[in-house]
């Protein structure tokens, strides 16, 4: 009888023990983030609504995303936008963006492209426009204070085999816990621009040798056309030569002028459409003479007719050859596809 009695003083142990962890488990974060991909997997925008503060949620992220815009200096005139005028544009952003993370739960895809007008004013950083190229890997860890928690969630981008950490910030509700919003995504994003650039360098590396040895800077040079003391004009004088072994019909390239003392640099486009730079193909070992206008006056870019040509470095950065058999080199782009 004792040692029934022990059994079973055991077995209830242990199920108020199970019973304590699953009640500390169903009430905690974790739990809470299951209901939301719960949510997700079955389409459920009210349950989603419930675990997650969708306007907490857009708040976090635009403010997150102009701080990151900022700091790439990108988006149009973004100088423009002080604490005041953002608070001023957050709720119409809200708005706009609101309905396609309905949108997104509902059906499962996150159409970015229907909120072009917003878009275009205060553009999503990169990571936020490719949400269907990345897959969550699990919980990295969890930290609670009060009613306050912070998970980290494992992401996976399909360029790269590393898992990236995101931090979601949750609130405690009466019997279940929320999501407030996101932290810590500028970090999110500068590590993801780090690996892509890093990914896309090591792809155009072999191709930039190619190209190098494909089309190179032959004679430079540069004429001041003046009258009466004043310059009007300037010229830049090229000679391309094709040192590889294939006829080159197009190309597109960057020609970069440098002041050797001074380190100033202006930069010209050149490609054949708007240049007609190449009248006929290209033949291997021959090279084709192009004048390049400035588009300047004596007060753009005054440095560039000051500067002797001796001090004058040019160099070629070429963005893509196109060879009349049919092949090409291509730099290939940050975010595209292989």
């Amino acid at each position: 009888v004792k040692k029934k009695t022990i059994i079973i003083f055991a077995l209830a142990a242990l199920f108020i023990a199970g019973g304590i962890l699953y009640w500390k488990f169903i009430s905690g974060p974790k739990f809470s983030l299951l209901q939301v991909k719960s949510a997700l997997e079955n389409h459920n925008y009210s349950k989603f609504e419930k675990y997650v503060d969708v306007d907490g949620l857009m708040a976090s992220c635009i403010d997150q995303a102009f701080e990151i815009l900022q700091g790439n200096n990108t988006g149009p005139s973004l100088s423009y936008f002080g604490a005041g005028l953002m608070g001023m544009f957050k709720p119409q952003l809200t708005l706009v963006y609101k309905p396609q993370i309905q949108k997104w739960v509902e059906s499962g895809k996150f159409e970015i492209e229907s909120a072009t007008s917003a878009n275009s004013i205060f553009p999503l950083p990169d990571f936020l426009k490719r949400s269907r190229e990345v897959s969550m890997t699990g919980i990295e860890y969890e930290k609670i204070d009060g009613d306050i928690a912070l998970i980290g969630i494992g992401i996976k981008p399909s360029h790269f085999d590393t898992v990236l950490v995101i931090n979601i910030k949750m609130r405690h509700q009466e019997d279940y816990w929320q999501v407030a919003g996101l932290t810590g995504l500028a970090k999110f994003q500068n590590e993801l621009e780090r690996l892509e650039q890093k990914r896309v360098d090591q792809i155009n590396k072999p191709i930039k040798k190619m190209m190098f040895s494909s089309l190179k800077i032959g004679k430079f040079d540069k004429i001041a056309d003046d009258e009466a003391g004043q310059i009007k004009s300037l010229k830049i004088l090229i000679a391309l030569q094709n040192t590889s072994t294939k006829i080159i019909s197009e190309y597109t390239a960057v020609l970069s002028l440098s002041d050797t003392r001074h380190s100033r640099t202006k930069e010209i486009r050149i490609n054949t459409e708007t240049l007609n730079a190449l009248p006929e193909n290209l033949a291997p070992q021959k090279s084709n003479a192009l004048t390049l206008p400035t588009d300047g006056t004596m007060y753009q870019d005054p440095w560039l007719y000051d500067t002797l040509l001796s001090e004058l470095v040019a160099n070629l950065s070429i963005e893509s050859i196109q060879f009349s058999d049919g092949t090409s080199l291509r730099l290939q782009e940050k975010w595209q596809s292989e």
